[in-house]
């Protein structure tokens, strides 16, 4: 082994020997706090003292109820890089019933003592939360790292109805942001001073009620980036879905739509005159300047008159249904689908899909809408002879992905009288 090799195997090693020092620390709605508690069957009963208990790599693993009451709100690690999650924060299922509620007595998260990127929140939902900046997370000077939750009807006093971002580098991921409300600025998420990034966040349902962002405040922020987030029915005086104050962004793979705003002509995106917006590859109602624009109907799922406003893209090929849990088909499909930037990884969508990446939260996921023949294995609009020749490459194979066209782990008869149905398809 090289010199090279042997100081990667080592780097390795210690990164091992760091995630296996890490101990799990188990809390559920049941439990008990306890100094001798946290295994899986003596849990803790409040995520404050897990968090008090806690060194740096190790996991709060929050089993899924309500949490509320002194000890499960104003959470905050204080200074210790810990991963908080859910059971199972790819299950949204999960993450929707692993829930902290303050019951408007406080927020759920603080983070303002130098916690890293190495500090993880993942897989849960904060509703309910009210302070005056940050109604569901304050983060000031730190650099958390922020997955696949979801902040819900959350309220600001004064800035950022869900969060409030102060010379962080916060990263949010996957995530969802919704019906959260600020009287000033940034119903949904305000940053000050530093640099933000969202991706695969849903953002709607926020208001302003007398400042700017009715969705997404950014306030001297510099090199925001803002990526396959639906900010949508968003509410504000100045910018209904989007403003930026003294900042910089670039919003791709976006879609912004009916956002409403009584101070601005673009009720979508507003800005003053010293910050920059590059929108690409988005969907913008009323139309925004940029590579791969468009202004078109996204023909989201839900309803307004639903419990949960489903925001996932309608489709003829399939659309997960999120009342259902299953995937279904719609009469109409999306403009959106297949329509952000090509050079998006999207790999992760579910087949069948165009070769592209959908626009919107649910672009570039398990989730995101299909689109496309699921025969048509070289994606060019045709099933044809190519087609035929590569599945009768994997003829009789096992785990042979796409061309095992019924799932059944082998490629058989079974999937060719599939194939034959589609045969001679075009688009």
């Amino acid at each position: 082994m090289n010199k090279r090799g042997f100081s990667a195997f080592l780097v390795m090693v210690c990164a091992i020997s760091v995630a296996a020092a890490g101990v799990v620390i188990n809390v559920s709605p049941g439990g008990v706090d306890h100094p001798e508690g946290g295994s899986p069957e003596n849990p803790l009963r409040t995520i404050q003292y897990a968090l008090a208990a806690a060194s740096p790599g190790d996991t709060i693993l929050i089993h899924p109820g309500v949490y509320s009451g002194p000890g499960n709100y104003n959470l905050t690690p204080g200074g210790v890089d810990v991963h908080i999650r859910s059971v199972d924060p790819t299950d949204p299922a999960v993450v929707t019933s692993t829930i902290i509620n303050p019951a408007e007595a406080g927020r759920g998260f603080t983070f303002v003592n130098g916690e890293s990127a190495a500090c993880i929140l993942e897989g849960l939902t904060v509703t309910g939360g009210k302070a005056g900046k940050g109604g569901a997370l304050l983060c000031e000077y730190s650099s958390p790292t922020i997955i696949r939750c979801a902040f819900i009807a959350n309220t600001a006093t004064l800035q950022g109805g869900a969060m409030f971002l102060q010379n962080s580098s916060t990263v949010v991921r996957e995530s969802v942001i919704a019906g959260n409300a600020s009287p000033t600025d940034g119903g949904g998420i305000e940053s000050r001073a530093g640099n933000i990034t969202l991706a695969n966040c849903l953002i709607y349902g926020n208001t302003a009620a007398t400042g700017q962002g009715g969705g997404v405040d950014i306030v001297s922020s510099p090199q925001g980036m803002i990526v396959n987030c639906t900010i949508a029915d968003n509410h504000g005086p100045g910018g209904g879905g989007l403003y930026l104050w003294n900042s910089g962004v670039a919003v791709v793979n976006c879609i912004l739509w009916n956002n409403t705003a009584s101070q601005t002509q673009n009720s979508q995106i507003g800005r003053n005159v010293a910050s920059t917006v590059v929108v690409s590859w988005s969907n913008v109602k009323g139309g925004y300047e940029g590579q791969g624009n468009i202004d078109a109907d996204p023909l989201f799922a839900g309803t307004l008159q639903s419990a949960y406003y489903d925001y996932h893209l309608m489709s003829e090929w399939g659309r997960y249904d999120v009342a259902a849990g299953l995937w279904v088909h719609d009469a109409v499909t999306s403009p959106c689908i297949d329509a952000g930037n090509p050079a998006t990884d999207f790999t992760a969508e579910t087949w069948p899909h165009g070769g592209r990446a959908n626009m919107g939260a649910f672009g570039g996921t398990g989730q995101a809408s299909m689109n496309g023949n699921p025969a048509d294995f070289d994606i060019d609009g045709r099933v044809d002879w190519r087609d035929l020749s590569a599945f009768a490459e994997r003829w009789l194979t096992e785990s042979a992905g796409i061309y095992d066209l019924d799932a059944s782990g082998r490629v058989d008869m079974k999937d060719a009288a599939i194939f034959m149905q589609h045969w001679r398809w075009q688009r």
